[in-house]
């Protein structure tokens, strides 16, 4: 066989080759709460594998030997061509400059650690932005929009769209409302008010379900009177920053909408400057927990 022929050759094989194991190569998203992580294995927009693993304590080691049994699980021993993670800081420069509910992120090199670890190139991005980027995609009309997303969960995060952007700001804060100042009297923020930390029992990770069982209870009746009307007071201060068309909701507490939304609806009513504001339309994020691992993944 001819050199040239022979160089042709080698080539279309590696054509064919690279082909071939980009068909097999699976991107995983991650996505970091305050309390634990969840990764999932996706491909041409579809989840075929995923893991949660809740932290054993929220020191660095045990963070990161979570995050690295969530993605070997989820791999399958498949080859990783990217993976993106979400996480509930502050993000500059590819990484988590500050995380209020889970500081041990604020002093390593995440996206280092995982690239060394897996070969694979690594995205680090906040993930409530990366929960909103997945509603946008999913749902068209919200690109003619003003969105406001809220993750209700352990913590609050939150991030804003106008018209299918999603605002940054200078300092990667825009949309931000759970660290809201809600009380001088001792600084108290949004978070300590509306969000599960305030009521979840100590030492306790599957605390929701166990309300959710119970819903009917005089506890679980307290509890969503308590988050609603926390959660109302946090909406309506983000109405007159945003003036937004539609507010959705996700994050691990999402399920609790159904039963705090007559509270939210009360605040909103009883203290909104124009009686429009009590009737904004509030709905639950389509895609639930997934959100976050499909919106980094995809966007």
């Amino acid at each position: 066989m001819p050199f040239f022929q022979f160089l042709e050759l080698g080539y279309f094989f590696t054509i064919v080759y690279n082909k071939t194991m980009a068909k097999n190569d699976f991107k995983i998203g991650v996505d970091i709460g305050a309390s634990k992580v969840l990764a999932a294995r996706v491909k041409n927009g579809r989840v075929f594998a995923s893991r949660k693993i809740y932290f054993e304590n929220r020191m660095k080691q045990y963070i990161l030997k979570s995050i690295f049994a969530a993605i070997d699980e989820v791999a399958g021993g498949k080859r990783i061509s990217k993976i993106v993670i979400g996480v509930p800081c502050v993000v500059a420069g590819g990484r988590a400059k500050r995380c209020f509910n889970i500081p041990a992120l604020e002093k390593i090199d995440l996206k280092k650690i995982v690239e060394k670890k897996y070969g694979a190139k690594v995205v680090i991005m906040n993930d409530t932005k990366a929960m909103l980027r997945y509603e946008l995609l999913r749902n068209p009309e919200l690109r003619k929009k003003r969105v406001l997303f809220i993750a209700w969960g352990t913590g609050i995060g939150s991030a804003f769209a106008d018209n299918g952007k999603i605002h940054e700001g200078q300092h990667g804060l825009a949309g931000e409302i759970g660290h809201s100042i809600v009380c001088l009297e001792g600084m108290g923020e949004l978070e300590d008010y509306a969000a599960g930390k305030a009521v979840q029992p100590k030492e306790k990770t599957k605390w929701l379900q166990e309300v959710l069982q119970n819903k009917n209870s005089k506890r679980a009746k307290l509890i969503f009177k308590k988050l609603g009307e926390g959660l109302g007071i946090g909406i309506l201060n983000a109405i007159y920053h945003y003036d937004p068309d539609i507010i959705i909701i996700g994050g691990g507490l999402y399920r609790f909408l159904p039963y705090t939304l007559s509270h939210i609806r009360h605040v909103l009513a009883e203290n909104a400057l124009i009686p429009e504001i009590s009737k904004i339309k509030i709905r639950r994020s389509s895609a639930t927990e997934d959100a976050g691992v499909l919106g980094a993944v995809l966007g």
